[in-house]
């Protein structure tokens, strides 16, 4: 297992044992986020303003795609074929082949703060910093409005890998929770959900 840790303007730092030993492996930029792959071979991390790096060799070896953007955030598929990365100020991007290409995806310019997938990558959350969370699925052939939740300040939102579980996390210190699909939620203070954030 490799795990990247990535420290806003500095390098990226890998480790191959369970988090006991790091070491940076030359890297440097503005950091926005990142993603692994279920058994951490394909790593995926955007940069603000900046490109996409891709590796499929546990964070040995990094490669740039030169698609410059204000990223915002990034997922990935457990297996990493399949990946979504989002633009403050701009769309979504989608890849079907490990990060290699990408393409736009025909969703409203928006500033889109916070991309969640689901385990097989057929279920996609975005949230902004303010308004609706939007989404699609395999049940959609377009992005649509998440209208089961009344839009807000989103800073953040996260999907189960079987997509049951859903959570979104206002700035105002607000967290929104659903284990039915996103059909119903539930809201209550961050603070009386840190459990479940850590």
């Amino acid at each position: 297992m490799s795990i990247n840790v990535v420290n806003t303007s500095y390098l990226i730092s890998t480790s191959k044992h369970i988090c006991t030993e790091w070491k940076p492996i030359g890297i440097s930029n503005t950091w926005a986020d990142i993603a692994i792959s279920g058994t951490g071979q394909y790593q995926t991390i955007i940069a603000k303003n900046g490109p996409i790096y891709i590796s499929n060799d546990y964070g040995s070896t990094w490669t740039i795609i030169n698609i410059v953007y204000n990223w915002s955030s990034v997922a990935m598929s457990f297996d990493g074929s399949k990946q979504v990365a989002s633009i403050y100020g701009g769309i979504v991007f989608s890849s079907n082949n490990y990060g290699i290409s990408w393409k736009k995806e025909d969703i409203p310019i928006g500033n889109w703060v916070s991309i969640t997938m689901s385990r097989d990558g057929l279920t996609i959350y975005v949230c902004p910093s303010e308004g609706y969370i939007h989404y699609i699925n395999t049940n959609l052939s377009y992005w649509s409005k998440l209208f089961t939740i009344e839009p807000n300040n989103w800073s953040k939102v996260v999907l189960s890998p079987d997509t049951k579980w859903q959570f979104a996390v206002t700035t105002n210190n607000l967290t929104y929770y659903s284990f039915t699909y996103s059909k119903d939620w539930i809201q209550q203070y961050l603070f009386q959900l840190n459990y479940f954030l850590i």
